[in-house]
């Protein structure tokens, strides 16, 4: 059995799918295969990929076309073809370490675990790095219980990205897990979650192997109300945890329901916020466009908002502050948001 089935989810991704593949060729260990699945790709990728795996004439890499659905659906199809010892999910603009493959490889061969996770950083379209991910992120323990690593992700900073985990084939299997295909945003974190909640060994590798091109103009990088749709992914995982007969499970359902949640909140209200300002919007218009949107989109979520930043019994005392200032007034805390980031960037240049 092959060890390693990448599985690539790619639209329109013309300048960016060469590099992803290019590091998958690279790969010193070749124990692997790769399934790309074009989500209706309306530029050149589909050409892209076959004739890169015609001119290298790759037995192990396999196009596979589909109807655009989103990235859930392309990776759920991806699944449902792989055939690896193990799953690494990847999108059609990430790129990989040489050794990451060698590297995995290496650790599967001490011991059947259900995830392997391992450091990533952002990188720009051109390379440069955008944020040391592998310093901000610490986890001490390489070998752990999913759930231990999920108090480690709410309680730690702690992350664990889309490209940066190996998933038992047979473990996803078990569990039924597949990618929600109503969420725009946060599947990735369900599906990780849900695989954590479960997961019984989980390998940490303390190495940077995965890159994440952060790109203008992309889905997570431009303003779109859908953006709120990661915290009914979140809420989703809430609802798993609250099932649990677990203690451990429901020790941690408070700390999730508050910090995760909110965290996430707060994350992309200051992200859309900010991108309207600087679209020249005023920070009242700003804030009024976003609050609209979601009142519209997302009545549900303005109102649990409402509950939990009115009633925060988290012990994050960033999360706690913020609560407080949101709860007086979201003007206020888009504008101490805008302004503080005005002296950051202030301080920066002198």
């Amino acid at each position: 059995m092959i060890k390693i089935s990448f599985v690539i989810s790619a639209f329109n991704v013309e300048n960016y799918i060469g590099t992803t593949l290019n590091t998958l060729l690279s790969q010193e260990n070749k124990d692997f295969d790769v399934l790309i699945i074009d989500d209706g790709s309306t530029d050149n990728t589909n050409l892209i990929i076959t004739e890169f795996i015609k001119k290298n004439d790759l037995q192990n890499f396999k196009l596979i076309h589909k109807e655009n659905g989103g990235a859930s659906s392309a990776r759920n199809k991806g699944l449902s073809e792989a055939s690896g010892e193990y799953v690494l999910f990847l999108d059609g603009d990430d790129y990989i370490s040489n050794n990451l493959v060698s590297t995995l490889c290496n650790a599967i061969k001490e011991d059947k675990y259900d995830m392997i996770c391992w450091k990533f950083n952002p990188v720009s379209p051109d390379g440069q790095l955008l944020g040391e991910f592998s310093k901000i992120y610490h986890y001490n323990d390489s070998l752990n219980s999913g759930i231990n690593v999920l108090y480690n992700i709410i309680i730690k900073n702690f992350h664990i990205g889309t490209g940066s985990a190996a998933y038992n084939r047979e473990f996803i299997i078990r569990n039924e897990f597949k990618y929600s295909e109503e969420f725009f945003f946060g599947e990735d974190l369900e599906f990780t979650y849900k695989a954590l909640i479960r997961a019984a060994k989980v390998r940490f590798i303390d190495e940077t192997l995965s890159y994440y091109v952060q790109r203008i103009g992309s889905l997570t990088n431009s303003y779109n109300i859908t953006k709120f749709c990661s915290i009914n992914a979140l809420k989703s995982v809430q609802e798993t945890i609250e099932k649990s007969d677990d203690y451990v499970q429901l020790s941690l359902l408070q700390k999730f329901k508050y910090d995760m949640i909110l965290d996430n909140y707060f994350w992309n209200f200051k992200y859309c916020t900010k991108l309207l300002y600087m679209q020249n919007h005023s920070i009242k218009n700003a804030t009024d466009k976003v609050l609209k949107d979601l009142q519209k989109d997302f009545p549900e979520i303005e109102g649990l908002i409402k509950k939990l930043v009115k009633n925060y019994k988290g012990d994050n005392c960033k999360l706690f502050i913020s609560s407080i200032i949101y709860n007086i007034s979201p003007y206020l805390y888009t504008y101490l948001y805008i302004i503080s980031n005005k002296i950051k960037n202030s301080i920066r240049e002198c």
